[in-house]
Order: structure tokens, then C-alpha cells, then sequence
């Protein structure tokens, strides 16, 4: 694979990543919503900040029931 590739998959994940998050956040919260600024650090720093969210969504799911 060309690293075109790669980094489009790579940019694609970071995409569908935050789509999923900002769904999420809606559902949960309907005053939560992420900035352009945190969907584009999303995008490209998306495995970091996937540990941070899962971390947190179950810290907040437990402390909560």
C-alpha cells in the first residue's frame, strides 16, 4: 500500500471516530457538543483520544449507577 493510502485509512478511522463520539455525547448529554477544534484533534490524533473517551465513559457509567 502507498502511504496515500495508509494515511487516508488512518484519516478515515479518525472521522468515523468522532462522528461515533459526537452521536454518543448527544445521546447521553444533549448540551455536550464537541467544538471543531476537538473533532479536528479527534481526527488526527483519534487513538488517544479513543482510550481517553472509552476511560471516561466508563468511569462516568459506573459512578452514576
Amino acid at each position: 500500500m502507498s502511504i496515500i493510502m495508509n494515511i487516508s485509512i488512518y484519516l478515515v478511522c479518525g472521522v468515523v471516530l468522532a462522528a461515533m463520539m459526537d452521536t454518543l455525547a448527544n445521546l447521553f448529554d444533549k448540551t455536550a457538543k464537541l467544538r471543531v477544534r476537538d473533532q479536528v484533534a479527534i481526527i488526527v490524533f483519534w487513538p488517544v483520544y479513543l482510550i481517553m473517551f472509552i476511560y471516561h465513559f466508563i468511569k462516568a457509567n459506573n459512578e452514576g449507577g
